[in-house]
């Protein structure tokens, strides 16, 4: 079944109307506001607020009236209001993305859009994928969905670092540990070094220097079980080689 040809008339003339009356609309914004003819005119705020409208519903309009007023004919090249309108709106959806980013993240405008490509791109993405579910979402949601997305980034960025200076820390830590241990390690062997000297290998008996030998190769081995620890053996049964030291 086709659409009556009335229908079909009637929505574009309704059509042609709202144009013209966004058309009037936006050219009513932009003469109180941008209009440097009108000694009058305001700020983009005080016009919003007087209007209870978005700020950057207002902004987007008059800008984009501005627009097409200002630039030459060889420019203009046939562009109406209603198209200059959604180019501003896409600007302007695109500076808020980068302000309400900068504000989440706690940076300057100037260093998120230079440092921070990948973390705009990615908010730009939550707000892209926030105004496919809800196509009415109005432009303080969008900016809401903006500084709430780079603030969790900020956040998981903090997480992620607190992480690594724990790891850091306790790897410090672990090291002060393992040196400590080597430290008592060596002081008992240079001991030990101390009293081998005095032996007497003639009149000491054999059973205790095959038992201080037997001591020797376990400490041998010990340092190739550290050596091997330090170096990221993963394939070791570190209780099975304790074990047949004896020293689990």
């Amino acid at each position: 079944m086709q659409l009556p040809i009335e229908v079909v008339e009637t929505d574009r003339r309704l059509e042609t109307e709202a144009e013209r009356a966004s058309d009037a609309l936006a050219g009513l914004r932009w003469h109180w506001t941008l209009d440097e003819a009108n000694l009058k005119r305001v700020s983009f705020s005080a016009y919003a607020r007087a209007i209870s409208r978005d700020e950057s519903t207002v902004r987007t309009m008059a800008s984009a009236y501005d627009r097409i007023v200002n630039i030459g004919d060889d420019l203009r090249s046939g562009r109406t209001v209603q198209e200059e309108i959604q180019l501003q709106a896409v600007r302007q959806a695109d500076r808020d993305i980068v302000e309400e980013t900068a504000k989440g993240l706690g940076l300057a405008i100037s260093t998120t859009r230079a440092q921070h490509k990948d973390d705009v791109s990615r908010v730009r993405d939550a707000v892209a994928e926030a105004t496919e579910r809800e196509p009415d979402i109005t432009p303080d949601e969008r900016r809401e969905v903006a500084r709430r997305t780079a603030t969790n980034i900020a956040k998981s960025r903090q997480i992620e670092r607190e992480s690594r200076e724990h790891l850091r820390e306790r790897k410090s830590a672990l090291a002060v540990m393992v040196e400590g241990e080597l430290t008592k390690a060596r002081y008992g062997l240079i001991g030990a070094l101390n009293y081998a000297r005095e032996i007497d290998q003639a009149t000491f008996p054999a059973e205790f220097l095959d038992q201080i030998q037997r001591s020797l190769g376990d400490i041998d081995a010990l340092v190739k079980l550290v050596r091997s620890a330090i170096g990221g053996a993963a394939d070791i049964d570190w209780d099975a080689e304790l074990e047949k030291l004896e020293v689990s």
